[in-house]
Parts: C-alpha cells; sequence; structure tokens
C-alpha cells in the first residue's frame, strides 16, 4: 500500500492506495472506480455518484476543474515526501521555485512585483484559460525573484511566469 498526504484547500487527508487500485482515504476502505478519458479528464465514480473531472499540473501542485468549480491540489507521494525531509534537513529548502503555466492560457494579472515578499499560498499571477480565470499561487514562502510575463499576454503551456527565491 501506498500512502499519498492529499492537501485541497487547508485540509489535508492520507490516501492509500493498494496494490489492486483500493482506495483508503483516512483508514476507510472507499468503493472509488477513476476512468481515465483523455490526457486530462477523468470520469470518477463513487457509488452511483459520478463526476468529470479535469485535472492540470502545475508545478508541484494541481488544478481539479469539476463541474464549474476549480480547487488548487497538492499531493505528495512518499518519495516527495523524503526528497522535502532530506532538503529540509540540508537546508535546502529555500531553493528557487519555477511558476510555469499550466495551460495555455492569457495573463489576466500580476499580483505581485519582483522583489516582493510572498507567503505559500498567496496568489500571484491569475491567467485566463478555457472561459475561467485561475490564480496561481505560491507554493511556499520566498521572494519574488523575476517575472517573465505581463497583463494582456498569451503565454503558452509551461511557460515559465515567475521565479521565487
Amino acid at each position: 500500500m501506498v500512502e499519498y498526504r492529499v492537501r485541497i484547500g487547508e485540509q489535508e487527508i492520507a490516501l492509500q492506495v493498494g496494490e489492486n487500485g483500493q482506495i483508503s482515504i483516512g483508514g476507510e476502505i472507499h468503493p472509488i472506480q477513476i476512468l481515465q478519458l483523455d490526457d486530462h479528464e477523468f470520469l470518477v465514480r463513487h457509488g452511483s455518484v459520478q463526476h468529470r473531472l479535469a485535472v492540470v499540473r502545475q508545478g508541484g501542485g494541481f488544478f481539479l476543474v469539476t463541474e464549474g468549480l476549480t480547487l488548487e491540489a497538492a499531493i505528495e507521494s512518499p518519495r516527495e515526501r523524503l526528497i522535502r525531509e532530506h532538503a529540509r534537513e540540508r537546508g535546502m529548502e529555500h531553493a528557487r521555485a519555477e511558476i510555469h503555466a499550466p495551460m495555455p492560457a492569457m495573463v489576466v494579472r500580476i499580483e505581485v512585483s519582483e522583489g516582493e515578499t510572498v507567503t505559500a499560498g498567496q496568489g500571484l499571477v491569475v491567467l485566463e484559460a478555457m472561459k475561467m480565470e485561475n490564480e496561481l499561487r505560491a507554493p511556499r514562502d520566498g521572494v519574488v525573484k523575476a517575472v517573465h510575463a505581463s497583463p494582456g499576454s498569451a503565454v503558452e503551456k509551461g511557460a515559465l511566469l515567475m521565479l521565487l527565491e
């Protein structure tokens, strides 16, 4: 069984996935089925309830879009947890963080400027894609080292938008 830590907003849960695909949340087994429809879209079934879920990766996190609701999520695997803990032990937790566009989009607003101190979860840049605004947030505390985008500009998926130190 592999345990992941999943954070959506302020809520964090322990999610375990067994070798047979069985999912346990907080020690309780859930009959969840996940069917991948394409690269970024999934059908999630829990009993008789089903939801379409679009998943877009952003740096170390994800945007989950379902039924008009956009959620920001962080998923930490056992390997990622070991790397983070090792970096903390070695004093490397303040390495650079890169903020990339999770999809082709238009830059609506830049919320911070170079040299500004930001805290984890603080809004950095707002993008518009698929007629929805998505706010990209700071993955950790830091200082804005460089801003590589400007309001009104179109960016491609993966474009570097900002550097944090």
